[in-house]
């Protein structure tokens, strides 16, 4: 029952707190390399998911001035030809999209939103304008080519238009 001393070099002391202690540079490099590859790998992902969320500030937007040309129809007996008739603001709820009113008459109305409004980001710019008719289509423009041949739904969904 006796007490054993071990005697330990200062460099095998050295060597053994210096890997217990820390990363070496190697490994901090391929950690950061790996986080570069997988940013690389999710940012298109993530900036196409932004851009469809957006999209629901227009179908938000056009929906308001949808309900203020039915508040204006019911005092005027026609429905506004221009969005300053209305009693709203010409932007979308998170200014994203430009609204404005194509056409109104005594039958029917005509809704337009345009993206760029006054975002930051503008990150809207080119990707298609919305239209709302009086009844009730629901267009997206998302080819750019002013067939408006999408819809809302397609707009919404990973897969477009």
């Amino acid at each position: 029952m006796g007490i054993q001393i071990t005697f330990v070099s200062s460099t095998d002391a050295t060597h053994t707190l210096r890997r217990l202690c820390g990363f070496t540079l190697i490994e901090i490099m391929i950690v950061l390399a790996l986080l570069v590859v997988l940013l690389f790998l999710a940012y298109p992902s993530y900036t196409q998911y932004i851009t469809r969320a957006h999209r629901s500030d227009a179908m938000i937007g056009l929906e308001t001035v949808a309900n203020e040309q039915e508040q204006y129809f019911l005092s005027n007996n026609t429905y506004a030809n221009n969005i300053n008739l209305l009693p709203i603001n010409p932007l979308s709820p998170d200014g994203h999209y430009t609204l404005g009113v194509v056409s109104g008459n005594v039958l029917s109305y005509i809704l337009l939103a345009n993206p760029g409004g006054v975002s930051a980001s503008g990150r809207q710019a080119g990707d298609g304008r919305f239209r709302l008719q009086s009844n009730g289509t629901k267009r997206w423009d998302g080819k750019n080519d002013g067939s408006y041949s999408c819809t809302w739904t397609q707009a919404s969904t990973a897969g477009g238009c």
